[in-house]
């Protein structure tokens, strides 16, 4: 882990009341993504406090349908990208089907527009308000976790159709900032003798002062 103080103006004086603040910081951080030089922003889309999806184990048991983060950018759908989800599942079970019918996409619900396989978090809060970092990441544990079995899904499913085992494992960064402090945090899942589990580490801290 890294930890970096910063001796500059606090980030709550910048930027004013709290919903200001907020959204002045997304919109930095999804102005400085779209401004990268190649097209690669064109790979990019962002959802701004849309609603991931629970399944029904976790509406029960923390009595929620759904979670809105501040915004979470994922895969825009490409030309190139739609024309390989209409290819054919070649995995025994699916023949016949096309790789849109049989691997899930997203966590958000229908309505929201495209915004494939998602890899960032990005929560915000003002320094002013009560809520802890703790608090951010509790708010944001079971939207990860669902993310991150999305992207299990479809590990399964490449290894399957070739027969496969990837070196890579899912991942989702989560990126929290809380009045002058930010946290950058890596997501994934874990296996121990006690079964799977979705953690996250902390691996950098920047701190305004």
């Amino acid at each position: 882990m890294v930890r970096v103080d910063c001796h500059e103006q606090p980030l709550s004086r910048q930027f004013g009341a709290r919903r200001e603040e907020r959204e002045q910081m997304i919109e930095s951080l999804t102005e400085t993504t779209s401004s990268l030089d190649g097209g690669i922003s064109q790979l990019f889309v962002d959802c701004c406090e849309e609603g991931i999806v629970y399944p029904e184990d976790v509406r029960r048991e923390i009595n929620k349908r759904e979670a809105q983060p501040d915004r979470v950018f994922g895969i825009r759908q490409t030309k190139t990208i739609e024309r390989l989800l209409h290819s054919e599942d070649r995995r025994r079970l699916h023949s016949g089907k096309a790789l849109r019918e049989t691997v899930r996409m997203s966590p958000f619900r229908p309505s929201v527009g495209p915004c494939l396989f998602p890899f960032l978090v990005l929560e915000s809060k003002s320094g002013k308000g009560k809520d802890a970092f703790t608090d951010i990441e509790n708010q944001t544990a079971f939207a990860i976790r669902e993310i991150l079995k999305l992207q299990e899904e479809l590990q399964s499913a490449a290894e399957e159709a070739a027969d496969v085992r990837w070196n890579a494992a899912p991942l989702v960064w989560f990126l929290a900032h809380r009045g002058e402090s930010w946290r950058l945090m890596a997501s994934y899942p874990e296996q121990g003798s006690k079964g799977k589990s979705y953690v996250s580490t902390e691996i950098y801290i920047v701190k305004y002062r």
